[in-house]
C-alpha cells in the first residue's frame, strides 16, 4: 500500500492518533455452528474518533480506511451529537502502522504491539 509521500502527512496523522486514536486488538469466542465448540478469533484495529467530521475525511482522503459515524449523547445526557470514526484493519493497518511509526511517540509502544500481533496473521488473508 502506498501512502501520502509527505513527511508532514505522516507526522500530523501520527500525532492525531497519540492523542484522538485507538490501537485495538480484541479477543471474541466464535462458534462455528450451534452445538459446536468455540474457539478464540482475534481483531486488530486502529479507530480514530473525533466529533470534527472535516479533518477525519482529511485524513481519509490520504490514507484510505473506512469512515462512519454514530450519534452519542453528551455527559449530561440530554443532546445527541454526531460523532466520527475512522478505522483501520487488515493489511492497510500494517502498513499504515509501520509508515507511522517513527513519528508516533506516546502511543510507539502500542503501535509495536499491534505490529508483533500483525506479524502472526497471513498477509494475503
Amino acid at each position: 500500500m502506498s501512502f501520502s509521500t509527505k513527511e508532514t502527512d505522516l507526522a500530523y496523522l501520527a500525532g492525531f492518533i497519540d492523542g484522538e486514536g485507538c490501537f485495538f486488538i480484541g479477543r471474541f469466542q466464535t462458534i462455528a455452528r450451534p452445538g459446536a465448540k468455540s474457539y478464540p478469533n482475534y481483531h486488530t484495529l486502529i479507530y480514530i474518533t473525533n466529533t470534527d467530521k472535516g479533518v477525519l475525511e482529511w485524513i481519509h482522503e490520504r490514507f484510505g480506511g473506512t469512515l462512519d459515524n454514530r450519534e452519542r449523547p453528551t455527559r449530561k445526557g440530554n443532546i445527541l451529537r454526531q460523532i466520527y470514526r475512522l478505522s483501520y484493519t487488515g493489511n492497510l493497518l500494517t502498513d499504515l502502522t509501520k509508515a507511522l511509526l517513527p513519528y508516533l511517540v506516546y502511543k510507539k509502544p502500542h503501535a509495536q504491539t499491534m505490529l508483533r500481533m500483525r506479524s502472526t496473521f497471513a498477509r494475503n488473508r
